[in-house]
């Protein structure tokens, strides 16, 4: 009986498509709807707890979600494994959702603490999911680093401007290690994301560190689309694309 059941969510997870579902009747819809592919909705507690909605073949990019997905289909349902879980396989997605909203705030903000901006502009500059944006807001607002209401709107703070330049010097000082580029951009994931929310707060490319043999050649992270890419100065002055030494 077991291995039917995970041969149920193998089967969902093979038979739907990775691009993403949208959701059928309570329209109308007035734009496009946002579903991440690489992870259930968030927050993933919900999953945890036993609401798996659509499985998607995606999520395999972490175990734990479709581990979670089978634990719900084999009653009983225990909401006792959605804390241990959700802090297992969601440590990095919160951390670097919440260090991107909070980096946004601060650029719509100006680095200026007491100012109104929407979770929807915020949402928009950093690229963030609905889900993603409104579960950052919830959990800075309890961090006391902005203030948030659902249906008012995102003020700034003086704690969280601290905190958002902190997080931008962090981001500026790795950059300046090209060994830690290169693993960043190899990496990729959501701490790449986080090095993309500097460069938009900044409006600017990124200066980073040249590898061994170049040092003299100036290198940036630029965005190139939502693309964080790795440029070098050619002998004309323009910049152009480049691979990371490992």
């Amino acid at each position: 009986m077991a291995r039917a059941r995970l041969a149920v969510v193998v089967g969902l997870a093979t038979l739907v498509d990775g691009a993403a579902a949208l959701p059928c009747g309570g329209g109308p819809f007035e734009g496009p709807v946002d579903t991440a592919t690489n992870h259930p909705d968030l927050p993933l507690t919900r999953v945890a707890s036993g609401n798996v909605g659509v499985v998607l073949r995606t999520w395999a990019w972490r175990r734990g979600t479709l581990v979670a997905a089978y634990r719900a289909f084999t009653p009983p349902r225990s909401a006792r494994y959605a804390p241990p879980m959700t802090v297992g396989w969601n440590f990095e997605r919160r951390r670097d959702t919440c260090a991107r909203f909070l980096i946004g705030v601060w650029a719509l903000a100006k680095g200026a603490a007491g100012r109104d901006t929407s979770l929807e502009a915020v949402r928009s500059r950093m690229r963030l999911s609905p889900e993603e944006a409104l579960f950052a807001a919830r959990r800075l607002h309890d961090d006391e680093s902005i203030t948030f209401e659902p249906a008012g709107p995102v003020r700034s703070n003086a704690k969280g401007i601290a905190g958002a330049e902190s997080l931008m010097r962090e981001v500026r000082a790795k950059a300046l290690r090209h060994a830690d580029v290169a693993g960043l951009l190899h990496a990729g994931g959501t701490a790449l994301a986080v090095v993309a929310a500097v460069i938009r707060a900044d409006g600017a490319p990124l200066a980073c560190g040249a590898p061994e043999g170049a040092a003299d050649v100036p290198h940036r992270l630029t965005l190139v689309g939502d693309v964080v890419t790795l440029e070098r100065r050619a002998a004309d002055g323009a910049f152009e694309s480049v691979t990371p030494f490992p």
